[in-house]
């Protein structure tokens, strides 16, 4: 009886704790349309949410495509994460691959430049369409 009650308990607190989302639930929950709602640009200070009117929209196909809504010269290309940073990879010969930390949240995509610097801060906030 008293096995019972310590393996009851021993469910209880680890069904309770918070666990981290596999690749599989990442993948997942990255895939989709998301369009730009807000940015955040510090100039000489930290800056603070600025809703973005018409923003462009990335759609994140599941088998690793992505297509842009606007870009003056590309607007397809692939897509991966690692960690907590997306990877996105322009088809055009002469683009780099850009790289973002991303953190994501009930309804929204946040993405922080990795490669550009941005002093005083910049990011960029996407609602699932």
């Amino acid at each position: 009886m008293r096995r019972v009650i310590v393996v009851m308990i021993s469910l209880l607190i680890w069904s309770c704790t918070d666990h981290e989302p596999s690749d599989i639930e990442k993948f997942s929950a990255l895939t989709g349309r998301w369009q730009l709602v807000e940015t955040k640009i510090g100039i000489g200070s930290p800056g603070s949410w600025q809703p973005v009117a018409s923003g462009v929209v990335y759609q994140l196909n599941s088998d690793s495509t992505f297509v842009l809504s606007e870009h003056p010269v590309c607007t397809a290309g692939f897509w991966y994460f690692t960690n907590n940073m997306l990877h996105l990879e322009f088809e055009c010969p002469a683009s780099d691959e850009q790289i973002y930390y991303y953190s994501l949240s009930a309804l929204h995509l946040t993405l922080s430049p990795a490669k550009i610097l941005c002093v005083e801060g910049c990011q960029f906030k996407y609602r699932k369409l």
